[in-house]
């Protein structure tokens, strides 16, 4: 990795009093000796990316990296969510709406100076619906004519292979061949990318300015592939993407460093047509929770900090500080159930829709905004959070979805007690998974306690490691878990396909002909509300088999240096990091003390209170 040179930051001046820890953090806006370096924009969070492969994440931390350096065909402006030529002009769509052209830009360029061609995105996009790469949003490209049946040809390919016969790598190659002249991507021009849809979907223009939908360097990744003698899979090193000295991207910046556990550095891509206003950008990670390390970083202080939670959001609210904003987010907390008929062996009680709803009755969730996470946000019973999509819920079953949460801990009790298990008796303990944070594990010990004094039910709470976590939803090692989502793209479908059966991302296992036959009927419908209303008997349908429990609508809380520019306040966290610009000189900081701590005796204020 690239050796960093340290540099000398002003301050994050904070306020926050905690009466019931004991504590008083008070810092100033402060200066060091110099002024501070231009040269980069600092960020910081709690938990660090994943993978930077286009293509194999779900994670909002992932993909605000990945969308900066890739560029897709189309591009989002925030805050009006208006599309924009990217690494393409606007596309030209035929009368049926089944077909749209993308002219690319002939002066689009990789970052080692190679031109983007469709061929990238053809490549990269045809990759995805391979399952041995097990793409998380494989599901997004089944839009495509000939998607899905070149999916199942891999998946034949796959069953029929004879280890010590067949080879891999050509059948790999076969496949490839096959999907090309399947799958609705015509790339013969390298300067026109056409896409032939197995249906008319209107959001699809919006899918192309989706990190998912990047391209990929294809000299880079097929160099990274392996392949498998035993099982005939192909496997991909994912330091075709993570690794600094291999990664080849084409957004405004490239990945300069990458020192997992504590920071990636981004630098200008001086072959890109943009010039970004900051030619160097720098997310530090802080995953103690400590708020004078999170708005310090590592080598002096952020300039963003955009994902402030727990304790310390609600102490810098209520203290009033500078720079502390508030955004409503496209997005929602829930509990996710899973609904499996077994977990870990042994019979699942979750398999039965009324223990789902008993549990989902006994969450009061006024409580759980105003008195444990203090944020209050907006309580909800919708999956699809109220607002996000225009006209949407729509026709007869719009008033269940949009019905406000109920909270009902008598019929609650008498669901359980229908479902065989009367005050909890006979139900074994619930599992209750959640990431690693104190304000998560005060709400996963709330709704615990919530379950128990309400039904009897007891549950176990267990905090992990990010990595961990994900691990365990995704092999289905759960019964309850925390869960959150931010829409990907304007339409209820970036949530209801969550728990469309077979989605890589429905952790719960929930599966329902009846949700599948009315998203059936949406994805064949051409007039827009009618679709909607498609859209919203789905919803209806789900949310009386309760695979979820939505919780409440998120908000964001995020804090900005004096000075910045060019980050917008938008819902759905688009980004334009090449836009923004720090300061050239503090303004409001520079002349006070570095920041101090001053604690009384007390408990350490970053342990969660549990409410009762």
């Amino acid at each position: 990795m690239k050796a960093l040179r340290r540099r000398s930051r002003a301050t994050l001046a904070v306020l926050a009093v905690s009466a019931a820890a004991g504590l008083v953090l008070a810092a100033t806006l402060g200066s060091a000796s110099s002024a501070p370096s231009t040269d980069a924009f600092r960020y910081s969070v709690q938990v660090d990316c994943i993978t930077l492969d286009p293509q194999n994440t779900s994670s909002l931390v992932d993909f605000r990296v990945i969308e900066t350096i890739y560029e897709g065909l189309l591009a989002v402006e925030p805050g009006s969510g208006a599309l924009r030529p990217a690494a393409a002009s606007l596309p030209e769509v035929s009368a049926d709406g089944r077909t749209l052209t993308f002219r690319l830009d002939p002066a689009a360029r990789w970052c080692n100076g190679d031109p983007v061609t469709s061929g990238d995105f053809a490549f990269a996009w045809t990759r995805s619906l391979a399952t041995d790469f097990a793409a998380v949003y494989g599901g997004l490209f089944d839009a495509i004519d000939g998607a899905e049946a070149a999916s199942s040809l891999r998946d034949a390919q796959l069953e029929a292979y004879r280890p010590g016969t067949d080879d891999p790598e050509a059948l790999w190659h076969a496949w490839l061949e096959a999907a090309r002249g399947t799958v609705g991507l015509d790339a013969s021009d390298p300067a026109v990318l056409v896409v032939r849809l197995a249906r008319p979907v209107a959001y699809f223009p919006q899918l192309t300015a989706f990190g998912v939908f990047a391209p990929n360097h294809r000299p880079t990744v097929e160099a990274a592939l392996s392949f498998d003698g035993r099982t005939g899979r192909v496997f991909l090193d994912a330091d075709a993407f993570n690794d600094p000295d291999r990664a080849v991207t084409n957004g405004p910046y490239r990945l300069a460093a990458w020192e997992h556990r504590r920071r990636i550095v981004l630098e200008a891509n001086p072959h890109h047509a943009a010039s970004p206003a900051t030619p160097r950008v720098v997310q530090d990670v802080v995953e103690d929770n400590d708020p004078l390390r999170l708005a310090r970083g590592f080598d002096g202080d952020a300039d963003w900090v955009p994902d402030l939670g727990g304790d310390l959001a609600v102490r810098l609210i209520e203290a009033g500080t500078p720079g502390v904003i508030t955004i409503p987010r496209a997005g929602l907390e829930y509990v996710s159930l899973n609904c499996r008929d077994t977990v870990g062996g042994r019979a699942n009680p979750l398999a039965d829709p009324r223990v789902r709803r008993a549990l989902a009755l006994a969450v009061d969730r006024d409580t759980l905004v105003a008195g444990v996470s203090r944020l209050n946000e907006p309580p909800i019973g919708s999956f699809v959070p109220p607002g996000a999509v225009a006209g949407y819920p729509a026709g007869p079953a719009a008033a269940a979805v949009s019905a406000p949460p109920a909270f009902d801990p008598e019929a609650a009790r008498a669901l359980l007690a229908e479902a065989g298990f009367p005050g909890g008796a006979g139900l074994p303990p619930l599992r209750y998974l959640h990431n690693a944070s104190p304000s998560h594990t005060k709400k996963a010990v709330w709704l615990a306690n919530q379950w128990e004094r309400h039904l009897g039910v007891r549950v176990v709470v267990e905090s992990l490691e990010w990595r961990v976590y994900l691990a365990r939803r995704r092999a289905g090692d759960f019964h309850l878990s925390r869960s959150g989502w931010y829409g990907d793209y304007r339409d209820p479908t970036t949530w209801l396909d969550l728990l469309r059966a077979g989605d890589p991302n429905n952790d719960t296992g929930y599966a329902s002909p009846a949700f599948a036959e009315a998203l059936a009927a949406a994805g064949a419908e051409t007039e827009p509300n009618a679709r909607l209303v498609h859209l919203t008997a789905a919803e209806a349908v789900m949310l009386a088999d309760q695979p979820v429990i939505p919780l409440h609508q998120a908000v964001g809380i995020e804090w900005r240096a004096p000075g910045v520019t060019g980050l917008v306040k938008d819902p759905w966290s688009t980004l334009e990091l090449e836009k923004v610009r720090r300061p050239s000189a503090p303004e409001g900081r520079g002349t006070g003390p570095r920041a101090r701590v001053d604690r009384a005796p007390g408990p350490d204020p970053r342990e969660p209170l549990i409410a009762p």
